[in-house]
């Protein structure tokens, strides 16, 4: 079994012979060089979800209606960050392949541009969200019972998304290079800065006023601040790789913008197609009443939370893709996506045991209501089967997004998240009348198909014929 297992994880069996075009690494050095990208970024990942666990934890406390509010933002935020996340794909791709190249000079005006034009984004889109606040929560299916808490939350929120999105194109030029540790420790540092504000706020400890679910948008803006802050200045040093300091690269160029505007296009139709399909997906769990939408808050928390370990190892897929790419080495591109794949396999095993075996222990953490537990058990369940096809789907996808291959994800982003999610959430949960269960099922036939087509994709070989 353990040969077997060897033989399985080993580089050189990991592609044919005819496809080897130079010296292979050894299966050490592979899976540690793997290992040091993808787990800063996956327990990033991770680690921003626990702490968002512990801040749902923590408004949990505050009743039902206080965890529907502050959960009715969550689409519409996505939203929001579409931009900056997409943009950040193609930060990611391109740097790396710069990286890959040596071109030093080309990789931070990539930083330079990208950085302003989010900026510019960001403060456009404020003020359209300060306007329509709240029509935008009416639309994503807020209830009149928590609106108006809601709207308070929200106003506050989209503040500090207008920070997250500078920090995330800056965090993913740090990931191009393989400077994945101050990703991890911005996010970190900045999550703790808001745990510690939520403490002080939602409950009024000491002289702080209590503020509840207010106090917990606040605390939530200190700590996008906060990562905001570090991230910038590790880029405000001349001696570094990534550099933002000097008058040269911040003006806008055809051959600096044209790819990442080639790459962020698809990225981010894949990301409006995503964020479409889940805000029609959230709306409809929304009307299914609040203790169900409470319930389906609380399991989409505790499926993002390895949803984001496996956006490290993504990212990491990511990074490697578009680097060895860049160094015209095609056949260690193929090895580092298989490495990633092999590794995401054992993490969603372990998921897999912690999900299914501790689903009711997992829900009383977050509420004492026993029908949100009872139901959010059973719904767990499905999250446990689900942690597989996910991190496959993540990983492959993150290989094919390395590679500048976009396009392809965006199509099949919208047909399966923006067109077949909703049509089936809307048949099991109404006309068959199977309520949250129904949403859930749809959503494990949404992540399966995208493994599907991801994998298809990627052993394909198509992906490494892109240009950038």
């Amino acid at each position: 079994m353990i040969n077997k297992i060897k033989y399985f994880l080993r580089v050189k069996h990991l592609i044919g012979d005819e496809e080897i075009q130079g010296t292979l690494p050894s299966s050490k050095f592979a899976y540690q060089l793997y290992n040091s990208f993808a787990w800063p970024a996956a327990v990033e990942g991770w680690f921003i979800y626990l702490i968002s666990s512990i801040d749902l934890i923590m408004i949990g406390s505050l009743g039902a209606d206080a965890i529907a509010a502050t959960g009715i933002i969550g689409q519409p935020r996505m939203i929001f960050l579409s931009a900056s996340r997409s943009l950040g794909v193609s930060v990611t791709a391109l740097v790396a392949r710069r990286k890959g190249e040596g071109n030093i000079i080309d990789l931070n005006k990539c930083l330079k541009q990208s950085l302003l034009f989010i900026f510019l984004f960001s403060i456009v889109s404020l003020l359209l969200s300060f306007k329509y606040i709240e029509d935008i929560l009416y639309f994503a299916g807020a209830q009149m019972e928590y609106i108006a808490m809601a709207t308070d939350y929200a106003r506050i929120v989209v503040i500090a998304a207008c920070f997250t999105a500078m920090a995330v194109v800056v965090n993913s030029a740090h990931i191009g290079v393989g400077n994945t540790k101050i990703v991890l420790w911005s996010n970190i540092t900045g999550n703790l800065v808001n745990i510690l504000f939520n403490f002080f706020l939602i409950y009024g400890i000491g002289f702080f006023p209590r503020l509840g679910i207010v106090g917990a948008g606040i605390s939530t803006l200190f700590g996008s601040i906060t990562t905001f802050l570090i991230t910038i200045i590790s880029v405000c040093n001349r001696r570094n790789e990534l550099s933002i300091l000097g008058k040269k690269g911040w003006i806008f160029e055809k051959k600096t913008m044209e790819p990442l505007t080639i790459i962020g296009s698809n990225v981010f139709a894949e990301n409006i197609f995503e964020r479409i399909g889940m805000f029609l997906y959230s709306k409809m769990v929304a009307e299914l009443g609040t203790i169900a939408f409470a319930t389906h808050h609380i399991c989409m928390n505790l499926c993002d939370m390895f949803y984001c370990f496996g956006q490290g190892m993504s990212k990491a897929s990511s990074a490697l893709a578009g680097q060895k790419l860049g160094e015209k080495r095609k056949d260690l591109a193929i090895i580092y996506g298989k490495i990633g794949q092999r590794l995401g396999l054992m993490a969603s095993s372990i998921a897999f045991l912690i999900f299914f075996m501790g689903r009711k222990w997992l829900m009383m953490l977050y509420s004492r209501d026993p029908q949100v537990i009872a139901l959010g058990a059973n719904i767990l369940i499905i999250i446990a089967i689900c942690s597989f096809v996910q991190t496959q789907g993540l990983i492959y996808s993150g290989v094919l997004r390395g590679a500048g291959d976009t396009r392809y994800v965006a199509i099949y982003s919208l047909i399966i998240i923006a067109i077949l999610r909703p049509i089936q959430t809307w048949i099991l949960c109404f006309p068959l009348g199977l309520g949250l269960y129904g949403a859930w099922i749809a959503l494990i036939t949404d992540q399966t198909l995208r493994m599907f087509f991801a994998s298809k994709r990627f052993y394909s070989k198509k992906w490494m014929g892109v240009n950038l």
